[in-house]
Formats: C-alpha cells, structure tokens, sequence
C-alpha cells in the first residue's frame, strides 16, 4: 500500500480503522467478563483499562505498519515550543469548566461510571501506577488513534471537517451517554491544540494532564475528607464508596449545572483566545475562514464513508445498551 499522504483513499482508511475498533468492543467486552471472576476484585477496574487500551494500540500499530504510516511525517509528533506548552496548560485550565458542565447535565439521563472505576483503581493501586493507567496510557494512545491517523486523513477535505469528524468520533467511541458529550468537546480542544501547535504532542500532553489531575484528585480525596473530619462532624465518617455509587438528584446536578455555565462560557472564550495566540506564535491561523477552507486535490474522495458510519451507529447502540445495563 503507497504511504499515507499519496494514497488516495485516506479518509476511507480511516473510517475503517475506526470501524474495526468499534467492532471490537464486542469481542473485548466478552473477554473481561470470561476472566472478571478470576481476577481479583481489586485488579478488575485495572484489567478493564489496560484490556481496552491494548487492543487500541495494537490496532494502531497495525495500522500504520500497513499503510506505511509514519508518526513523525504523517501524524506531525515532534516537539513543540516550551512556550506553547505553558499557554496550553492554561486552555486547559480555561477549558475544564465547560467540560464539568457537559458532565453534570449529561448525568441528569445518564449515570457517570468513569468516576468509580478511577477511584476503584485509586483505592487498590499505587499512585503512579493510577496516574500512567488512566493518565499517560490513553493520552497516548487515544491521541494517536483520534488526532493523529483520523485527523491527519480527514482534514485533507477542510480543517474544520477533521475536527468535527475527529470531535465526533471520539467522543461516540466512550459508548457512554455521560462521557459522550464532554469527550466531543474536549476532542475538539485537542484538535484544535494540534492545529494550533502543529503537533500531536502537545495534544497527547494536554491529555495526559486532564486524566491526570482528574486521578490525583480521587487520591487525594479520601485524605482530604479525613484531614475535615477532624473538624466537621459531617466529614468524619463518610463512605466514599457510597459517595461515589450514589446518583445525584436532579435538583442537585440543575444547581451544580447553574453555577458552572458563567465559568464555562468565560472559560470556552478564554480557551480560544489562547489556542489563537499559540496558533499565531507558531506560524499558524485559527481564523474561521483558514478552518472552512477546502482542500482542492485531484480525484478527491468521499470525505464520509459506509466504514465511518458504521462505526457511529455501532457506538450509539451500545451507549444505549449502556444506558438500560
């Protein structure tokens, strides 16, 4: 097969890798519940992540072994500058509040699950080992899937059609109504990092932060209850694992909800106003008219094909799946 930028179904590629991951989620969930009662309770949350982030890797890695893919060539993962990194550990900062509003008005219909596998893990495992399983694993290798090989194939149609197709896709793949909403929109802040630095790295970065901070905080939260216990009686006995299995009430997460959408669209403007500036200090543009223009080549190919859609609607039945399990 001819390398990656000649080959003239890139997009098609694309949409069939993704649909061969979706696909795979079956077989991958029958797996884990083959081997759930012979693994320790405590290892089982573990098992779960690294099962499914393996067979993630190992398809990408295939991937670009026969479409000749390179990393650094194809996917742009180089090094970017120090100074790009600084400003896009604040679009993170700035971006967080929108995020946590997704997350707690897409729990008003459907449960967060992500929380007590984090701190499932965090009860049972090391910290570090907690910080490289859920932080530096699927940072890499989800960035490398979603911004990397389905970015690079579709923003040869337009800039902005990779980044919605990208923000989309990755957001579907969590199968999960509660992730899906939070994961479209920070998929699009990564897109837009990558666009803006000219390199999968710092997206891969930026990532690896976002789960991290989220990890060190399930932690840290059990010694901080324990540090309040001593001076209110409300903290001094509480049962995280209750806390974590509870559902909030609607009345709660509407109130939640409330007072994160001030934040959250001041956080949205500041975020791109950043991701602009770091486009500018690196030779790029974030103007909308950049973003919308099409790519004029020979031949061009369907942008969306039967394999991209395949792989969406595989992942909307199980997230419904998800929903009444």
């Amino acid at each position: 097969m001819e390398q990656l930028q000649n080959n003239k179904n890139t997009m098609k590629n694309a949409g069939r890798l993704f649909f061969i991951l979706m696909i795979l989620t079956l077989p991958i969930s029958m797996l884990y519940g083959f081997f759930f009662n012979v693994i320790p309770k405590e290892y089982r949350s573990l098992f779960s992540i690294l099962i499914s982030q393996g067979y993630l890797l190992v398809s990408a890695l295939i991937y670009l072994r026969v479409t000749k893919t390179k990393m650094g060539r194809d996917l742009n993962l180089k090094k970017f500058k120090i100074s790009s990194f600084l400003l896009s550990i604040l679009v993170l900062i700035a971006a967080s509040p929108m995020s946590s509003l997704l997350n707690v008005v897409s729990q008003l219909f459907a449960k967060n699950t992500i929380g007590n596998t984090i701190f499932d893990i965090s009860e049972n495992l090391p910290l570090w080992v907690g910080v490289l399983v859920i932080g530096c694993l699927p940072g890499f290798i989800e960035e490398l899937i979603y911004r990397g090989i389905l970015y690079s194939a579709f923003k040869k149609h337009s800039i902005l059609f990779g980044i919605i197709i990208c923000g989309l896709s990755f957001g579907l793949m969590h199968c999960n109504f509660n992730q899906i909403p939070y994961a479209i929109y920070l998929g699009v802040i990564f897109t837009l990092l990558v666009e803006a630095t000219g390199s999968l790295a710092s997206s891969m970065i930026l990532h690896m932060l976002f789960n991290g901070m989220s990890t060190v905080y399930l932690y840290i939260l059990p010694k901080l209850y324990e540090f309040l216990g001593q001076y209110y009686e409300e903290y001094a006995n509480m049962d995280l694992n209750t806390v974590f299995n509870s559902t909030p009430t609607k009345v709660d997460l509407l109130v939640t909800a409330n007072s994160l959408i001030f934040p959250a669209i001041i956080g949205l403007i500041i975020a791109i106003l950043l991701l602009r500036k770091i486009a500018k200090m690196n030779g790029n543009t974030l103007s909308w008219q950049a973003l919308c223009t099409k790519n004029e080549v020979e031949n061009p190919e369907k942008p969306i094909s039967a394999w991209l859609i395949a792989g969406w609607i595989i992942c909307i039945l199980l997230s419904i799946l998800n929903l009444f399990a």
